[in-house]
């Protein structure tokens, strides 16, 4: 019988740092340079961030297998900044200075495809808010084996639900939509008039 593992928030904290303070973009800074922008060149794919998590995470850990959450970061992220009329992300003009120093954007890129360092606390932040809902809804879906321990979500084995959520699923997740704090004071569930 497999054993619950609750996530561990703080190590998502701490190796993904959102805050404000130097300490957070000074690391925002270090793995963006080092761990996730490996062509250098200011921005950042869907793929170098896949790499880049399983590189901090590791390929077994459960934020690298929420592939939906993590790309559903990336493109949030990724619509912050909108296209110069050039394309380009980061002002336009390919000379322009990165925070790095020097680095320059390659005349190349276009805005859909990347993140900028501008963008990357924000992406980071995503991935939190993403990741949480992903486990919410892998909770919630029980199709698998999943489930809920108070404001703590845990999961138990490998076992995925059908990537959908049932009427009855969902009435039957009230009391833990309820504990995780989503109350309005209106009836749990309501059916739209057709």
């Amino acid at each position: 019988r497999n054993k619950e593992k609750a996530f561990d928030w703080g190590e998502l904290a701490r190796k993904l740092p959102t805050g404000k303070d130097e300490a957070s973009e000074a690391t925002r800074k270090r793995i963006f340079r080092e761990v996730f922008d490996v062509n250098n060149n200011g921005l950042v794919s869907l793929a170098e961030f896949d790499r880049g998590i399983q590189e901090m995470f590791g390929r077994d850990h459960k934020l690298f297998q929420a592939k939906p959450a993590l790309i559903r970061a990336f493109h949030a992220a990724n619509a912050l900044e909108p296209a110069t009329s050039r394309g380009r992300k980061g002002g336009g003009a390919a000379a322009s200075e990165d925070r790095f120093g020097g680095r320059q954007y390659h005349s190349g890129l276009k805005k859909d495809d990347y993140v900028s360092f501008s963008e990357f606390r924000m992406l980071l932040a995503y991935v939190r808010q993403y990741f949480e809902l992903y486990l919410m809804f892998e909770a919630v879906d029980t199709g698998g084996l999943n489930y809920t321990t108070g404001n703590k979500i845990s999961t138990i084995g490998a076992s995925k639900g059908d990537h959908r959520i049932t009427l009855d699923e969902f009435a039957a997740a009230i009391p833990l939509i309820e504990r995780w704090g989503s109350t309005d004071g209106r009836p749990p569930f309501t059916v739209p008039d057709a």
